[in-house]
C-alpha cells in the first residue's frame, strides 16, 4: 500500500501486461489471483512457493523448485490437487553425520556412479499422512529404479530417495514424484 511509484513503475515498464487498479493491489492476496486470471494463457505465471500459495480456485503444478499457477477456467475437468501440500522437489547429494541427514549441493549435474543421487520432497508444515511413489527414469525414457509405498506422516517435512550408485549412467534422467490426487512432480538432472 505505499509502494505506489513502484506500481506505477511496473505499468509503465510492461504496458501490454494487465495490471490490477491500486483498490485491488493494495487489497491483500487478492491481486495475486487477479494478475494470474487475467494474464493467462498469454502470459504463464510461476511462484517459488516458500509458502503456501493462498488464493482459492487455482491449479498448482508443481515444477520442482517453482511451481505453475493455473487459473481453474483455464484448465476445465481438472480439479485443484494435493500439489499445495508439497512446497518442491529436488536432486541433490546426501549425507548422513551423526544420525542426522543433510542435502548440501542441489545440482542438475552429477558425476555418474560416484554416489547416490537423492530425489527429495519437501511439504509444508501441516498435511495429513501421505503414501509417495518414486520413480527414477532413465536416459531411455524407462524406470530404473522405484521405490512405491513410501510413507510419510504428518509430521514430516522432506522425504527422499536415492537412485543408487551402481543404476546410474551418463544421460538426461528425471526424478518422479507422485502421490494420491496429485499430477507427479517431476524434476530433472544429468548425470555425466
Amino acid at each position: 500500500s505505499n509502494k505506489q511509484w513502484y506500481r506505477d513503475w511496473l505499468r509503465k515498464r510492461h504496458p501490454d501486461f494487465k495490471w490490477p487498479t491500486d483498490k485491488i493491489a493494495t487489497s491483500g492476496p487478492s491481486w495475486k489471483g487477479w494478475i494470474v486470471r487475467h494474464n493467462a494463457p498469454k502470459y504463464r505465471s510461476f511462484a517459488l512457493l516458500y509458502r503456501p500459495w493462498d488464493v482459492p480456485g487455482f491449479i498448482l503444478e508443481n515444477k520442482g523448485w517453482h511451481t505453475e499457477i493455473w487459473p481453474q477456467s483455464a484448465r476445465p475437468g481438472v480439479k485443484p490437487d494435493k500439489q499445495r501440500l508439497v512446497k518442491h522437489i529436488y536432486t541433490s547429494r546426501h549425507r548422513h553425520i551423526m544420525g542426522r541427514h543433510y542435502f548440501p549441493n542441489s545440482a542438475l549435474e552429477y558425476a555418474s556412479g560416484e554416489e547416490k543421487v537423492t530425489c527429495v520432497a519437501e511439504w509444508v508444515k501441516e498435511h495429513p499422512q501421505q503414501t509417495a511413489n518414486w520413480d527414477f527414469y532413465g536416459p531411455d525414457g524407462k524406470v530404473i529404479h522405484k521405490i512405491h509405498n513410501h510413507k510419510v506422516p504428518t509430521d514430516a517435512t522432506i522425504s527422499w530417495e536415492h537412485l543408487p550408485a551402481d543404476k546410474q549412467k551418463p544421460g538426461e534422467w528425471r526424478c518422479e514424484v507422485t502421490f494420491p490426487g496429485a499430477a507427479p512432480l517431476v524434476r530433472k538432472f544429468t548425470l555425466k
